[in-house]
C-alpha cells in the first residue's frame, strides 16, 4: 500500500493523480447539483478558438467529440493518462537507476498525456447516443412545441442546457431563452424554435 501511494504521488504519475482527484471532485459536485455537466458547452468549442491561443484551441478541437460535453472527454483522457503513466511507472521506471528515471519520466509523462487524449476521445464516442443529435428518433424540428426542464444552473440568452425525456430516454439540449428571460434549474420551459446554424433551441418559460 505504501509503495502504491508513493507511485501515484511521484513523478511522472503525480500530475495525473492531481488531475484525476479534481475530476472526481468535479463529478461529485455535479451529482450534488453544485456544478453543471457541461462546464465547457458542446456548442462552444468553435467559439473557444476566438478567445484562446491557437495551440490550446486546436487541441480542444482535435479531441472534441461533437455531441458529448467536453468535461466527459477530458475526464476520460485524464483517467487513461493516469493509468498509462502508473503502468509504465510501476513496471519500468521504478526498476531503473535514479539518474535515468527522471529523463524517461518526462518522456513517459508526455507519452501518457498524448495517449490519454487519444483514448479519451475514443472512449467518449459511444456516449454520443446519450445526447441529442440530428439523427435522433425525433428530428430537431419535431422537438419544437415540446416541454423540457432546465438542467444547467440557469439558462439565459447566452447559454443553457435542458433535459427532454421521452419513452425512457433523456436528451440534453443546448438552449437559449428569449426576451431576456433567465430560467433556473428544474424550471419547465417550452421549446419554441430551433436554430440550425447555431444548433440551439429557443425556449420560453413554461407552466
Amino acid at each position: 500500500m505504501v509503495e502504491y501511494f508513493s507511485l501515484i504521488t511521484s513523478f511522472p504519475t503525480a500530475p495525473f493523480t492531481l488531475l484525476l482527484a479534481l475530476c472526481v471532485l468535479y463529478w461529485l459536485c455535479v451529482m450534488l447539483g453544485a456544478l453543471d455537466v457541461e462546464l465547457i458547452p458542446v456548442d462552444a468549442i468553435d467559439g473557444i478558438e476566438e478567445s484562446l491561443s491557437s495551440g490550446l484551441a486546436g487541441l480542444l478541437s482535435a479531441i472534441a467529440v461533437r455531441g458529448v460535453p467536453m468535461t466527459i472527454v477530458l475526464s476520460f483522457a485524464v483517467l487513461w493518462a493516469w493509468m498509462l503513466s502508473a503502468l509504465v511507472h510501476g513496471n519500468i521506471l521504478l526498476h531503473l537507476p535514479d539518474w535515468l528515471q527522471f529523463g524517461l519520466g518526462v518522456v513517459t509523462f508526455f507519452a501518457a498525456l498524448v495517449g490519454g487524449l487519444i483514448l479519451g476521445k475514443l472512449s467518449s464516442r459511444p456516449m454520443k447516443k446519450l445526447f441529442v443529435q440530428g439523427g435522433a428518433a425525433r428530428t430537431n424540428r419535431e422537438l419544437v412545441g415540446q416541454v423540457c426542464e432546465i438542467q444547467s444552473g440557469q439558462a439565459d440568452e447566452q447559454w443553457g442546457e435542458a433535459r427532454f425525456a421521452e419513452d425512457g430516454s433523456v436528451l440534453i439540449l443546448p438552449v437559449r431563452t428569449v426576451d431576456g428571460q433567465v430560467l433556473t434549474r428544474g424550471q419547465r420551459a417550452l421549446i419554441i424554435d430551433y436554430c440550425p446554424e447555431q444548433k440551439i433551441y429557443l425556449i420560453t418559460a413554461g407552466e
